[in-house]
């Protein structure tokens, strides 16, 4: 299993799933999760070495998952995605907790460097 495990939160399933194989073409483990409440059960039974979220979900969005995430503590840092645009979100995200804001669209490229500075560039 790898040792840098991402979990990726959102609920556009093709979006999830490009984002996961993404990551795990770039040498990341990587799981998902469709919504917080599933996002939730995921982290409390799995090891996670960062969360990537979108912030635009249904019914509870990526600021609530934060909120979660600091009442339980030793959460993994937080990658917020977003279309609304990084300045728009960006003193909202940070004083909610999340370590970086993606927008939306973003190259590849641009979300493997977040990554690698929050996670290390620990290989397998």
């Amino acid at each position: 299993m790898p040792s840098r495990l991402i979990l990726v939160v959102d609920d556009d399933r093709a979006m999830c799933d490009m984002l996961v194989e993404q990551l795990q073409e770039a040498g990341f483990g990587a799981a998902s999760a469709a919504s917080v409440d599933e996002a939730m059960r995921r982290l409390r039974a799995e090891s996670f070495t960062a969360v990537l979220s979108d912030v635009a979900m249904e019914p509870r969005d990526g600021f609530s998952l934060l909120e979660e995430l600091r009442a339980w503590g030793e959460a993994p840092p937080v990658v917020l995605m977003s279309s609304l645009g990084r300045h728009t979100l960006a003193q909202r995200a940070a004083a909610a907790g999340a370590r970086a804001i993606l927008a939306k669209p973003f190259r590849s490229c641009e979300l493997l460097e977040v990554l690698e500075r929050l996670v290390g560039a620990a290989r397998d």
